[in-house]
């Protein structure tokens, strides 16, 4: 079985007009001291229609996305950044 996809979100510390602030459909609170972990399908969903009130973890969201790019072997080399080391063996 799959694991959740989740994330993290928050309300904007610009949102003034309320201290917590819940979800309607799930029950979460919100506040904009601490990060909470939600569905991706529920932060997604509130992040779009309430676009002024949260803010996204977007460590938390790119590590999701990497999850769902697995099989995906494609590389364009025009944007990838090569770091190359030089190893030297002592003799």
């Amino acid at each position: 079985m799959f694991a959740k996809k989740t994330m993290k979100i928050k309300v904007s510390p610009l949102f003034s007009k309320a201290d917590v602030v819940r979800d309607t459909v799930t029950g979460i609170k919100f506040t904009s001291k601490e990060w909470v972990e939600v569905d991706v399908k529920d932060g997604e969903r509130l992040v779009k229609n309430n676009m002024n009130i949260f803010i996204v973890d977007e460590d938390s969201v790119e590590d999701n996305e990497a999850d769902s790019n697995i099989g995906y072997d494609a590389v364009d080399s025009s944007e990838e950044d090569i770091f190359e080391d030089s190893i030297l063996e002592e003799e």
